[in-house]
């Protein structure tokens, strides 16, 4: 008996192993499906290779790897900035005429110290309020000899990507935005266009556009689409190869034939056919990417191939090789460009570079980065091929599968030996991921890590109920933080439980005294106790009946949560709920602190929700079941800004969104608090619906 358990044992834990990989890999990798867990594998898993890219960038700073010439070399951003700004007007956008004298400066220099290429990401869509400026630039850009670039912009991203052109809806987004295909600015455009089809669902589709103005796209050698696109986490990492944009026939209904679609390239691709003296007719849309047919690379020709992101409809990815401000990319203020000497063959990339001028930031692997920086990134990773390549999804499944099979065979032999191994085993992707990237192999980091994570952590539940000590263990953790009914239905239903930590969904709940040295002044060591003890009775237990977790006291602070260990999908509901109710205990226990001659006391509640890893921490003698994570710290930081606000209770943007209907609530500011880089909107909660 005593071998079939253990082999029982080993089967259960594989077989949950298996179970897991395969449910991951087809969330992950499939099409479709899998709705808010897939993006939460993809949205993790991007936000793994954000790391890499910094880790990337600082090993090869730590140890001074030495540049190889690209590029970048030649690249050199001409910065609309605020220096730039203040010369030309104190505001954005300048008179045309600085742009005209802008390329007049470089087209007066000699042949051989003359750019390379100019690209404007500048928008010049409507005629200026300076007819004379219009004619000067227009002129400028016609008596310059060298390529000119320019990039239009797509709006409304994607609008119609699901849909047909069939689809009536589609015909009143092309009848609402786009423009008539006799346009001018849209006939300017003719010379780009690609002519041969591309299938539907390969490409992004558009039905409004802003474009330049003819007299300067007739003059333009290279244009295209501005656009990026971001990933599961938000972070800005590809751009359309190509793009379909839908026009309306003029003086026609808005049916099959009164629209007509047009595929351009991105800005991106259409550089770089310049630099690698190619046009439009060289270029071969393919399933798996685009083929530039004898393109002259470095001196010689061959067939040029810019491979698309698997899975991501024709986009293809940017390598980003350092953060802004790393010097990598050389940037020059438009107010001092007539005074510096440029590389030879430089290419100018001409844009915003202020972030009081503008909303062209958007957010990279390494931060905020503004779009013209983007571009620079991009031309690099296509012409020094250096894309990012991926292993085939079989090849990641399979080296999955046997991380976690080694991981559950080291987990079920049970004995923190063999757990801590196991734990360490789990960290392999990492390290993986890292070497791996350091060749631009983007190879799967977070789905492994997680799938051994939950085999660890099932192994270790599974092999503790084996042993019957799990209902003794749940008892005596949770009985004096949890509501008793609570701590029965985990002893009935310990798989709800994950021991050791896991991530959860809670909203968590910081409250303090915020005059608490005022109503304490005088007290002694132990009439502070006395008083401490009696205000956590009113306000502790009012957590723990409300099925909230309560986590600790610290002086005279409470820290509880709600949504683990036992998951409710009305986390959120709650902890405000009872964050109002306990403003109304507050009332009572003034009340008693009245009839006592002392002061009355003044709480101060945050409230966030977020993912926390929630679980045991401490040593074996004494462990405490507690929330960690960035979601817990905003919450912390939260309750300290009623002092700020003069409020009483703070909930973040994230607990908003999830009771929006059942709270009334006041917005108080879009605040960025110690600890966070990006901003947070808070609100002031009044009451419950």
């Amino acid at each position: 008996m005593k071998k079939f358990r253990k082999f029982l044992k080993y089967v259960v834990v594989l077989g949950f192993g298996t179970f897991v990989v395969l449910f991951s890999s087809i969330l992950y990798y499939g099409e479709g499906s899998g709705g808010i867990l897939r993006s939460f594998l993809r949205g993790f898993e991007d936000r793994t290779l954000n790391w890499r890219f910094r880790v990337r960038y600082y090993l090869e700073s730590w140890f001074q790897k030495k540049q190889e010439p690209s590029l970048l070399d030649r690249i050199v951003i001409v910065a609309i900035d605020d220096k730039a700004i203040a010369k030309f007007g104190g505001s954005f956008p300048f008179d045309r005429q600085v742009w005209a004298d802008y390329l007049n400066h470089f087209a007066r220099l000699p042949e051989e110290k003359q750019p390379d290429l100019i690209f404007f990401d500048i928008v010049f869509s409507d005629p200026s309020r300076n007819p004379q400026s219009d004619t000067n630039l227009f002129l400028a850009f016609q008596n310059y000899k060298k390529p000119l670039a320019i990039d239009f912009i797509l709006e409304l991203s994607q609008a119609a990507v699901n849909l047909r052109a069939e689809d009536p809806y589609f015909h009143k987004l092309v009848q609402r935005d786009a423009m008539e295909y006799s346009h001018p600015s849209v006939q300017s455009l003719r010379r780009f266009e690609y002519d041969r089809p591309i299938p539907y669902e390969e490409v992004s589709h558009y039905t409004k556009q802003v474009l330049i103005l003819s007299p300067l796209m007739d003059r333009v050698e290279a244009t295209g689409a501005a656009n990026f696109f971001s990933d599961e986490s938000g972070v800005y990492r590809y751009f359309p190869g190509m793009v379909s944009v839908f026009y309306r026939q003029k003086g026609q209904d808005i049916t099959n034939e009164g629209i007509t679609n047009v595929y351009y390239s991105s800005i991106q691709i259409g550089i770089l056919l310049q630099l690698l003296k190619a046009n439009l007719s060289q270029l071969v849309w393919k399933p798996e990417g685009l083929l530039i047919t004898n393109a002259e690379y470095k001196g010689k020709r061959e067939d040029f191939f810019v491979p698309h992101i698997p899975g991501r409809r024709g986009y293809v990815g940017i390598n980003y090789v350092a953060p802004p401000g790393s010097g990598r990319v050389r940037v020059v203020s438009l107010a001092d460009i007539t005074k510096v000497e440029l590389p030879k063959g430089a290419i100018l990339l001409t844009g915003m570079y202020s972030k009081g001028g503008t909303h062209d930031i958007w957010r990279s692997p390494f931060g905020e980065m503004f779009g013209i920086e983007h571009i620079a990134y991009s031309l690099y990773t296509l012409y020094e091929k250096r894309f990012l390549k991926f292993p085939l999804p079989w090849v990641e499944v399979l080296y999955t599968f046997l991380l976690v099979m080694l991981v559950a065979l080291l987990a079920v032999r049970g004995g923190m030996g063999w757990l801590s191994l196991g734990a360490s085993v789990s960290f392999v992707p990492f390290v993986v991921g890292v070497a791996g990237f350091s060749r631009d192999w983007h190879v799967i980091t977070f789905v492994p890590f997680l799938d051994a994570i939950l085999v660890l952590v099932f192994a270790q539940v599974y092999v503790l109920i084996t042993e019957s000590r799990e209902k003794s263990f749940i008892r005596q953790t949770f009985s004096s933080y949890l509501n008793p009914k609570l701590v029965d239905l985990l002893i009935e239903n310990p798989d709800v439980l994950q021991l050791g930590g896991s991530e959860k969904e809670i909203t968590i709940f910081f409250s303090s005294i915020k005059n608490f040295h005022e109503v304490t002044e005088g007290f002694t060591a132990r009439e502070i106790v006395d008083f401490l003890n009696r205000y956590f009775g009113f306000m502790g237990d009012m957590i723990i009946e409300a099925n909230g977790t309560l986590d600790k006291y610290m002086g005279e602070m409470i820290m509880a949560f709600w949504g683990a260990p036992i998951e409710d999908p009305q986390h959120a509901y709650l902890a405000c709920k009872t964050a109002v109710e306990m403003l109304k205990r507050v009332e009572l226990f003034n009340q008693e602190q009245k009839r006592l001659g002392l002061k009355p006391v003044v709480v101060n509640i945050g409230l966030n929700t977020g993912r926390a890893v929630v679980g045991n921490v401490g040593s074996d003698r004494q462990k405490n079941y507690t929330a960690i994570g960035d979601s817990v710290n905003l919450a912390s930081r939260i309750k300290g800004l009623n002092k700020f606000y003069h409020t009483q209770i703070i909930i973040s943007e994230f607990t908003y969104a999830q009771v929006k209907d059942r709270v009334v609530v006041r917005e108080l500011d879009l605040t960025r608090v110690k600890g966070k880089k990006e901003p947070v909107r808070v609100y002031e909660l009044w009451d419950i619906k």
